[in-house]
């Protein structure tokens, strides 16, 4: 673990830890999202449809079947996901005196606002990590924390039933009220009817859409007020997950009639971070957190993407 201290201790410090600001599993704390805990493994969703245009004339004795309704199976496969670590309290006896270790030198522990530093931003890190992976995952990856398991991009990508629109180049100020009326405008009407259809996207082509959205003549009655992004009258939901030039459409939410499926041992996993020493006679302590996660689309003609290319 890096210590960086200045050496003059000319002044008082302020006798806290100031952490980073980091951006969690945006998807799950923002409801886009509906998972499945209590699984370790293969997660099977077990699909089964109707197909429409099937009314025939009434006959007494009807012989031609419609065979008009399916039953099939699309599949979550989670991965094992670790964070590792490892530290030494007494590193930080030459730091600030509110980072000395505790108790006994022979035992000695960190101290507790070190101790929760530590828990907060680990935790903070792996649901970071965990977002990523949700969108960008990649078995074939070379980041380890994107090869665990497949993300929705690449899983939607090589489903031939999602409705892929048309490509305008990279999303700009300029061009993405254009993008986003094509994806919309592509997006079925059985979606648009749901209880809750959303276009999904990156951060950055958020605030490109409201550079956009300020350039209109007509700017809201409360401008100086936070609303919520949307265009059309769907709600816009971003997150860091997805990458810039990446936009989406379909059903979101943690019910049942969410697009977008997730499988878990524990929600909770994510944010039980370990801390213990390494072994008895040891100073180390290790930093652990071990969790399984996997996701996957149930129906991708319900699903409307945007790529640059």
């Amino acid at each position: 673990m890096p210590i960086t201290r200045v050496t003059s201790f000319i002044g008082t410090e302020v006798p806290k830890l100031i952490t980073d600001l980091v951006l969690g599993a945006e998807s799950i704390e923002k409801g886009i999202i509906h998972t499945f805990s209590d699984k370790r493994s293969e997660v099977f969703l077990n699909r089964f449809y109707t197909t429409s245009g099937n009314l025939t004339a009434r006959v007494p004795t009807p012989t031609v079947t419609a065979d008009a309704s399916t039953k099939d199976e699309k599949s979550i496969l989670p991965g094992n996901l670790m964070f590792y670590d490892e530290f030494d309290p007494r590193d930080f006896e030459g730091d600030w005196e509110f980072l000395w270790s505790q108790g006994p030198s022979v035992s000695a522990e960190a101290a507790t606002v070190l101790w929760n530093a530590i828990k907060d931003t680990v935790a903070s890190s792996v649901n970071n990590d965990l977002e990523q992976a949700i969108w960008r995952g990649d078995t074939g990856s070379g980041s380890p924390y994107l090869a665990q398991f497949d993300g929705y991009i690449k899983l939607m990508d090589a489903d031939g039933t999602v409705i892929n629109v048309t490509p305008q180049g990279a999303i700009t100020a300029a061009n993405i009220i254009g993008i986003l009326e094509s994806v919309v405008a592509a997006c079925p009407a059985e979606v648009q009817e749901m209880s809750s259809p959303a276009i999904l996207m990156s951060h950055i082509d958020k605030y490109l859409y409201r550079e956009a959205a300020r350039a209109l003549d007509f700017k809201g009655t409360n401008i100086d007020d936070k609303i919520q992004d949307q265009f059309g009258g769907f709600p816009i939901v971003s997150t860091h997950g997805i990458p810039a030039g990446r936009v989406f459409m379909g059903n979101i939410g943690s019910g049942d009639s969410s697009n977008f499926k997730a499988s878990h041992w524990m929600d909770s996993d994510r944010n039980n971070v370990k801390i213990e020493r390494l072994q008895a006679n040891s100073d180390l302590f290790f930093v652990k957190v071990a969790l399984d996660f996997g996701v996957n689309t149930v129906y991708g003609k319900q699903i409307t993407s945007y790529a640059t290319v």
